[in-house]
């Protein structure tokens, strides 16, 4: 099997000896904040996922919230704020 270019810029197979895991082809290995070869679209794309699952994070925290406040104003706010958590990385058409 022929080696190819990953996105971290390294010429390797995932996982194997040359890898670095910024491509995150293995969940178990731990991924580099910024490889010394990452390039800033390696970069920005690292934010991307980073900034991705603080989202999800935040629109889990928001649902738990909503779920337990009582009917009210206070329901209605978090479930404002909920909606434009879930619905804010969706792309007009």
């Amino acid at each position: 099997m022929s080696k190819q270019i990953m996105i971290c810029g390294r010429d390797c197979h995932p996982g194997d000896a040359n890898c670095n895991n910024y491509c995150n082809a293995y969940n178990f290995k731990p991924i580099p904040d910024s490889p010394n070869d990452a390039t800033p679209e390696m970069k920005l794309a690292y934010l991307k996922k980073v900034a991705h699952t603080a989202r999800l994070e935040a629109e889990k925290a928001w649902y738990a919230y909503f779920c337990e406040c009582e009917l009210g104003e206070e329901r209605e706010h978090a479930s404002d704020v909920y909606d434009r958590i879930r619905t804010a990385t969706r792309r007009s058409q």
